[in-house]
């Protein structure tokens, strides 16, 4: 469809310019005025597009300009131009004619296909522009179904009827008789499968004809004779149809060919080999690629195993009657094996040997020769010595043969100097380059500094650039200038940008997300990153950035082509819990609000035994930056069987990138949580469900610069958490602040050493009691924290109304950790583990000496959700009436 759409847009561009081309030279009178004559929302779209300039004589190239970009917005199906001289000069007229959009389908004349069917076959979509030949393709389609079903005099066509807000796409349908199958035969078929085959013939007398299953039938004909051993078989369908009866005379045409057998002559092959070479012919029907294709199979093996020049063919013998035998005729040779490998004339210091491929007691083999002589000469290259050479040496004999790689590495260079010729005025600052003086020199790091310099220079618009290294050479090879000339050609910039295929979705929206506007350098990197960004929105089902052809110059027109996704989408749930009995739930999320990629979503949850309302507001852009804004609000309620709860609040929080790895959140957080009806005592409730209240702002600072967030191998991942809540906006009164770091290294190819800190700090204000309300102490303990203790069970311990301890949190986190993991197979981890930390009921009260210890090991397996754990954890200061140890088992990384 676009390509007739950019033909339409060739053939108006090329009336329009045509119209004008007469009036057109430097003396022509010049543009008095412009006009868009269309209804105002359309105009408003189009205005943009307009290059022709007032006061200026009018260019033909500038109108087909003009009416490309209309075009290009997909929204038209014609464009009329009009000039008409006045005193003042030359007035244009743009008249550009709407394409209309579908707002239906309709199906008129015969019912063999309903509104669906017919929908679902054309492939229309709500909203589509009606292109005469997008309707002539949809016509087509379901006259071919109709064709599949029988209805071979089938005739459709559909037309657009207009009307307010766009036009309906009519089907005429005129699907004529059915067409049935009055005879089926199998022609050509040995006598001996005439009545398997004829048995397999499908469609079936008096049935309606349909061609799908005669071809179907046809291919399970020939497999049947192949199975037989009739390799060459073929199977045609071929049916002759009666206008007059509206009858199909089917008929089966069967060449059987003959009988075929493999036969292996010469060398003896292993049975697997023989079964290979079958395999292969038998599929490919025996034909002339099928034997050539297994003989360099067979060919392929006798290397492997050491036969280095075997000698191979293939011909036909006749066997009389019916049969042909495929003859492989094979002469393999001596085979060779290594009896040892030496390696000459490597000496030089600093030279690490590669680890060979070619091993004494293993088949010779010649590619494996060669990769080795490569590896060595990669080795002295690495070293200086560009112009290395390596021979392999080895006897023609067969049996066992030493090997011998004798290595020349000829004379060591050194970089003397390094410079980049470009032009001054191109502005553009050249990488960072591997080739540095006084270093060594290396091909492969020319080769790299050349693409790099080449990226940097397409980067910056100069997409013809082109880089040449010089080198000059010292007479003793053992120096070498080298300067990288480059020629950036002309610099080509972003021209017109035309946004296509938006109904809901404002310009701005995708104009802002390009990062790219008319007038920047035209970078292809920069143009496959916006169309990255465009689809990872979430509000696009399709999202296509190319450049238009036509562009004037060095400038280069962008057409953004999208396709909207559905702004609307539910999700619902039914299911039974022991606690909440019979519960329903159900997700509505309303997306791309008011077009500006805006979102809203509410969740509900509903059973006999309480409720959770969550809705979700997502914002963009915050004050017109690129910073987003999230606005949530919350209830949740539960009769359970010790006690009631309702919890209820909201949170506004904004997050900004202060660069790639450092982020800023704020928030600004109302949660109360009252409970009541309370049947146990209080210690026997769960701290998450106690009376607190939360009211006031925080913010975290995010530093992340771990390679992968699951399950890192290296890099740095450090948080710091400030939280404010008082009495004054109606909270608890106090301020809590959290730091946490985290450190990756790899120390091998399979380990990596991990390292963890945290520490928490917070206070009360007023008359409020010293330490924080219970749901908003530290505890520590835990799989995710000091492994070897029970959750929460690693601070301050108080007796409960039972006289079982219990764990009663404090002011203040001591927090670390150092774990070694290794690899130990495909998808298994072992690790070990040291932590250390502790909870204290005030900041004052912070003491190392009674810091708890623990150490033990642990087995992760890595899954497509994040390692699952398995730690065993020990305690190595374990106080009277603990355990000695506490196994944990989770999913992720303890840090």
């Amino acid at each position: 469809m676009r390509g007739e759409l950019c033909l339409l847009a060739f053939a108006a561009a090329a009336r329009a310019a045509s119209a004008f081309a007469p009036e057109q030279g430097p003396q022509g009178p010049p543009v008095s005025e412009v006009r868009l004559d269309a209804e105002p929302a359309l105009a408003e779209r189009l205005r943009a597009y307009l290059m022709v300039e007032k006061g200026k004589p009018l260019s033909p190239a500038t109108v087909r300009h003009s009416v490309e970009l209309m075009f290009a917005s997909g929204e038209l199906e014609d464009v009329v131009v009009d000039s008409r001289e006045t005193p003042a000069g030359l007035e244009v007229v743009f008249r550009p004619i709407a394409a209309p959009r579908m707002t239906g389908l309709r199906v008129r004349g015969d019912r063999v296909l309903n509104q669906k069917q017919v929908r679902r076959v054309s492939r229309l979509r709500a909203e589509e522009q009606l292109w005469q030949s997008r309707l002539e393709d949809a016509a087509r389609d379901v006259a071919v179904e109709l064709g599949r079903r029988g209805y071979l005099e089938a005739r459709v066509q559909a037309t657009p009827e207009r009307a307010s807000g766009g036009a309906t796409a009519v089907f005429e349908i005129h699907a004529g008789p059915i067409a049935r199958v009055e005879e089926v035969s199998v022609v050509g078929a040995p006598a001996e499968v005439r009545a398997e085959l004829q048995a397999r013939a499908l469609p079936r007398r008096g049935q309606p004809w349909r061609r799908e299953p005669a071809e179907k039938a046809a291919l399970k004909m020939r497999r049947a004779l192949v199975e037989r051993g009739r390799w060459r078989a073929t199977v045609e369908a071929h049916e002759l149809y009666d206008p007059k009866n509206a009858a199909v005379k089917l008929r089966f045409v069967v060449d059987a060919g003959p009988r075929v057998s493999l036969a292996f002559r010469g060398t003896r092959l292993s049975a697997e080999q023989r079964r290979m070479a079958e395999r292969i012919v038998k599929q490919g029907g025996a034909r002339a690629d099928a034997l050539d294709e297994a003989l360099d199979r067979l060919e392929q093996e006798l290397h492997a195993r050491g036969h280095r020049s075997p000698s191979l063919r293939h011909f036909e013998e006749q066997a009389p009657p019916d049969r042909l035998e495929l003859v492989y005729e094979i002469d393999a040779g001596e085979a060779s094996q290594v009896a040892s490998v030496r390696v000459t004339g490597v000496e030089e210091e600093g030279f690490e040997m590669p680890r060979l491929e070619t091993q004494p007691f293993t088949p010779l083999r010649d590619e494996t020769l060669e990769r080795d002589a490569t590896a060595l000469r990669r080795a002295l290259h690495e070293l200086g010595f560009s112009e290395a050479r390596v021979e392999i040496e080895v006897p023609e004999t067969g049996g066992d043969v030493p090997v011998l790689f004798r290595a020349s590495p000829g004379p060591k260079a050194l970089v003397e100097d390094v410079r980049v010729v470009a032009p001054s005025e191109t502005g553009v600052d050249a990488p960072r380059l591997l080739t540095q003086a006084g270093n060594i020199y290396r091909v492969r790091e020319v080769a790299r500094d050349k693409s790099a310099l080449l990226a940097a220079w397409q980067e910056a618009g100069y997409l013809h650039a082109e880089v040449t290294p010089k080198l000059e050479w010292s007479d003793d090879k053992r120096q070498v200038q080298v300067a990288f000339e480059i020629e950036p050609g002309v610099r080509a910039r972003v021209g017109e940008i035309v946004v296509a295929g938006l109904r809901q979705t404002r310009p701005e929206v995708v104009l802002r997300e390009l990062g790219m506007r008319s007038g920047d350098a035209f970078s292809p990197a920069k143009l496959l990153e916006a169309q990255r960004t465009l689809q990872g929105l979430g509000i696009f089902e399709r999202v296509s950035v190319r450049e238009l052809l036509g562009g004037s110059g060095d400038s280069a027109p962008l057409v953004i082509e999208v396709e909207e996704a559905s702004r609307a989408s539910v999700a619902y749930g039914l299911g039974y819990a022991e606690r909440d009995l019979l519960r329903g739930s159900v997700e509505v999320t309303l997306r791309n609000l008011m077009g500006m990629d805006r979102s809203l979503s509410s969740f509900a949850r509903v059973s006999f035994r309480g409720s959770r309302l969550v809705a979700n507001y997502r914002e963009p852009r915050l004050l017109g930056k690129k910073q987003e804004l999230f606005l949530t609000a919350f209830r949740e309620e539960q009769d359970r069987d010790a006690f009631d709860f309702v919890r209820a609040g909201g949170q506004v929080q904004s997050a900004r990138s202060l660069s790639q790895r450092l982020t800023l959140i704020g928030r600004l957080t109302y949660q109360h949580t009252d409970v009541f009806n309370v049947t146990v005592p209080l210690d026997e409730i769960d701290r998450q469900f106690r009376s607190s209240t939360f009211s006031g702002p925080s913010s975290t600072l995010v530093y992340d610069s771990r390679d992968d967030p699951l399950d890192p191998k290296r890099g740095r991942f450090v948080t710091a958490d400030l939280g404010l809540s008082h009495e004054v906006v109606g909270g608890d009164s106090f301020l809590k602040t959290f730091v946490q770091a985290a450190s990756y290294t790899a120390t091998g190819a399979r380990a990596v050493l991990a390292l963890q800190a945290r520490l928490g700090l917070a206070r009360t204000f007023s008359n409020s009691p010293a330490r924080l309300p219970l749901p908003d102490r530290f505890f520590a303990g835990g799989d995710y924290s000091l492994r070897g203790f029970k959750t929460d069970f690693a601070g301050p311990l108080a007796p409960g109304t039972d006289g079982e301890l219990q764990p009663t949190g404090g002011n203040a986190l001591l927090l670390g950790g150092v774990e070694l993991r290794v690899m130990a197979a495909r998808r298994f981890e072992v690790a070990g583990f040291v932590d250390l930390g502790n909870v204290f009921s005030l900041a004052s009260e912070v003491d190392l000496g009674e810091l708890r210890y623990s150490a033990g090991v642990g087995l992760r397996y890595k899954s497509s959700i994040g390692p699952i754990r398995v730690d065993y954890g020990y305690k190595l200061n374990r106080r009277a009436g603990e355990s000695p140890y506490q196994l944990h088992v989770t999913v992720g990384h303890a840090f």
